[in-house]
């Protein structure tokens, strides 16, 4: 007969804060494809009444080597990247906003607008059971550079526990406006009298 506890649902067990973090497992940093990026938010418990949302960016090298920084640009303050996965041209990610480009390696902008400045980087293991970050790793980035969400933890995906969950930035479907020019003009004037007459 199985013990009690594995029969209780999982919110009754108070269990101890995971001390590490699975980012990507093995089979996702395989299939992860030299010189691109891959953007993760993960979800960190904060105070017990909210948790911090923190966008990472994981570079894959032209030799498949792993760097992660914070998904944070230093000069325009929003998400370098917008989509989940993005292509690395010439080893550099460029940021979305305006155009900075950093390398792959070090995160040091190569570019204006911000030549110089830096991601702040992210340690982490790329090992045997897949891509892993320490907790306290994850708050110490977390907690520097802005870029972080605060929510409350009714908002909390999974309870508020240490998770990464689908990333909040992504790309909108363009879509046209319509252009208010000299027809748009005329057409409006045909309801009033203006029209052609019949």
């Amino acid at each position: 007969m199985p013990p009690l506890l594995l029969l209780l649902p999982r919110r009754l067990i108070s269990s101890p804060p995971a001390s590490r973090l699975l980012l990507l497992s093995r089979a996702e940093r395989l299939a992860l494809p030299p010189s691109s990026a891959r953007a993760l938010t993960v979800q960190l418990p904060s105070d017990g009444t909210h948790v911090l949302e923190l966008e990472l960016l994981l570079l894959c090298g032209p030799t498949a080597a792993l760097a992660a920084y914070k998904n944070h640009c230093p000069h325009a303050g929003g998400p370098l990247t917008l989509l989940p996965h993005a292509p690395l041209r010439d080893g550099r990610v460029t940021c979305a906003r305006h155009g900075a480009q950093f390398e792959w390696q070090r995160g040091v902008c190569l570019s204006a607008p911000c030549p110089g400045a830096r991601l702040l980087p992210l340690e982490v293991d790329d090992g045997e059971e897949g891509v892993v970050a320490a907790a306290a790793e994850l708050r110490r980035v977390a907690e520097l550079g802005g870029g972080s969400l605060r929510k409350p933890l009714a908002e909390a995906r999974g309870g508020g526990e240490m998770l990464v969950v689908p990333p909040r930035v992504a790309m909108e479907p363009y879509t046209p406006r319509r252009r208010r020019g000299r027809k748009a003009a005329e057409g409006a004037g045909e309801g009033k009298g203006g029209g052609t007459p019949a």
